[in-house]
């Protein structure tokens, strides 16, 4: 039988399904080696005060560096010690080996794993495809309706007290209402676009206040620190594409699902310095099209109108529409900072010369985003959704397969 304590010691047999773990919890990195030792350092911390259940904590290495990833096997190594948790390194090696087993199982359709994730550690970033592969991993490793957890390298849990738990709170949430998609509070800017975090980085520096309305309509609960039920993870895969965790929280409440912030869990964000690139807004503004396209539907229809929304060229020409009306207002906005701080003398100098580029940027950005054929969009969506079919027998024969713990992952 599988212990709950990281003392456990897999053997050579495959491992069957009454003897999975009852609960799996997912950090994901990649190339932050010192700030995923502050995110492990906490689940530990608070993994200490939780309930004693057969859990399986995996670290899911999405690194591009080798040197990080041989660092973040020595950070999981000392963090274990310490964890009542069966402990799993998941690196690119371990990937491999646990595709090629379920390769076997799933037969000549075993490309479909091109369509749903990439290999780890792709030069490509890629969230969405590794948000997937951890639910395909899950269904493998874990009981039917067990609850899975994921946390993202830069979220660090905040003590409850001595008796209380973040990760048991959410893991019991969703064993009480497998319908329910949750997470905490996360004190920072999670989900925080390059837009965004430039607009917050103008406002900082020259003493204004951000008046402008967020163009999209955010989701209560980051994918930087959710939890919900294995039964649900075979509505739909993570959308390869920027606010992946939000579509894909989206997509579950159009089926009735529940999304809900657990206000007695608590967690922060650690900031990092995010870099204003041309080709990395604009993939940022596609995703963003693509959620409020969803979104809105949901918001604004009913539920049984939503698909019908979603296949009209027109409603995506009305999004597309909006989301330029937005930039507009940003453009006004960073431009009207620039007038003021040009006519006063400043203390910063380089502030008026950033302001510019960043100014110029946008222009670029609106462009592009004026240039993209809603169309194009739409048949994106759809291949997303006709995808999600082929999904849902994936996900079953992952829950079929039984598996040793050494082709899951190396045991830290």
């Amino acid at each position: 039988m599988i212990s709950p304590r990281s003392t456990f010691t897999p053997g050579h047999s495959d491992v069957s399904a009454d003897t999975r773990v009852g609960s799996v919890i997912f950090c994901l990195t990649r190339d932050r080696p010192q700030t995923l030792i502050r995110a492990l350092n906490a689940v530990s911390i608070d993994l200490k005060n939780a309930k004693l259940r057969p859990r399986a904590f995996i670290v899911l290495d999405d690194s591009v560096n080798a040197q990080c990833r041989l660092q973040n096997v020595h950070i999981m190594e000392r963090v274990a010690k310490e964890t009542n948790c069966v402990c799993l390194y998941h690196g690119p090696a371990e990937q491999h080996k646990m595709l090629a087993f379920i390769a076997t199982q799933w037969g000549p359709e075993a490309n479909i794993f091109d369509l749903y994730f990439r290999r780890l550690g792709g030069l490509k970033w890629d969230l969405g495809g590794v948000r997937s592969y951890a639910m395909v991993l899950a269904n493998v490793i874990a009981k039917p309706s067990s609850p899975i957890v994921m946390i993202d390298d830069d979220i660090v849990i905040l003590p409850r007290g001595r008796s209380a738990s973040a990760i048991d709170t959410l893991e019991r949430d969703v064993l009480d209402n497998p319908r329910l998609l949750t997470g905490g509070i996360i004190k920072g800017s999670p989900d925080e676009s390059s837009v965004e975090t430039a607009i917050r980085m103008i406002c900082r520096f020259t003493r204004s206040k951000n008046h402008l309305l967020p163009s999209e309509m955010p989701m209560p609960v980051s994918g930087g620190f959710i939890a919900f039920n294995s039964a649900s993870s075979y509505l739909y895969p993570f959308p390869r594409w920027y606010n992946e965790d939000w579509t894909w929280l989206a997509q579950c409440q159009a089926q009735g699902y529940s999304i809900r912030v657990d206000r007695r869990v608590v967690a922060k964000q650690i900031p990092c310095q995010k870099k204003l690139s041309l080709a990395i807004i604009k993939r940022e503004q596609e995703g963003e099209l693509l959620f409020e396209a969803l979104n809105w539907a949901i918001k604004n229809y009913s539920q049984t109108y939503v698909p019908r929304a979603l296949r009209s060229r027109a409603y995506w020409e009305d999004v597309a529409r909006e989301e330029v009306v937005y930039l507009n207002k940003i453009i006004e906005f960073v431009s009207g900072i620039g007038i003021r701080l040009s006519e006063a003398q400043l203390e910063h100098p380089q502030h008026g010369t950033g302001i510019q580029q960043i100014l110029r940027l946008f222009k670029r950005v609106k462009k592009y985003v004026a240039s993209i054929e809603p169309k194009a969009m739409m048949r994106r969506y759809g291949r997303y959704l006709k995808g999600a079919k082929r999904w849902r027998s994936f996900i079953e024969t992952a829950r079929q397969c039984e598996m040793d713990f050494t082709v899951m992952g190396k045991k830290v």
